[in-house]
């Protein structure tokens, strides 16, 4: 186990990596006890959770890295949110990130990026036809602050 104790606000819906599968899910899905992936000399090791908070906080920042990863105080994170599955997101934003690149854009953008937007868009009109391309499960909303690791 590791010894780092880190403090990652994070809202429910944004996808942290779970150690014992290596697989992305979403913030608020882990509880007291589970192991999240952490960075320590350069290796992932597990991270307990020790502690659950839920708290009210105003803006953030959602940095799309080529990889489709971060390491947030230590933690590793998916750049992704709302939808589960990280490598069908990061596939999917390929085009986004290969857009900024060829195009240029501003590295400091507030909102959704326009490709989101029109997925959510597309989303929301096969539902309205009776239709669903996620399942409840894919998608997920609301706010947790894991207050320290150890």
């Amino acid at each position: 186990m590791s010894n780092l104790s880190s403090t990652l606000y994070v809202s429910a819906n944004h996808l942290i990596f779970d150690f014992d599968t290596g697989e992305a899910k979403f913030a608020g899905k882990f509880h007291v006890n589970d192991r999240v992936q952490l960075i320590e000399n350069n290796e992932i090791v597990p991270g307990k959770i020790i502690s659950i908070q839920s708290t009210k906080q105003e803006g953030y920042y959602a940095p799309l890295t080529p990889s489709g990863t971060i390491v947030i105080n230590g933690v590793v994170a998916s750049n992704y949110a709302t939808i589960s599955n990280h490598a069908l997101a990061h596939k999917v934003m390929i085009i986004y990130r290969w857009w900024i690149y060829l195009l240029g854009g501003s590295k400091w953008n507030e909102g959704i990026p326009w490709m989101l937007e029109i997925m959510l868009t597309i989303e929301q009109m096969i539902r309205w036809c009776g239709g669903q391309l996620f399942t409840n499960s894919d998608i997920y909303d609301g706010k947790f602050e894991v207050s320290s690791l150890a």
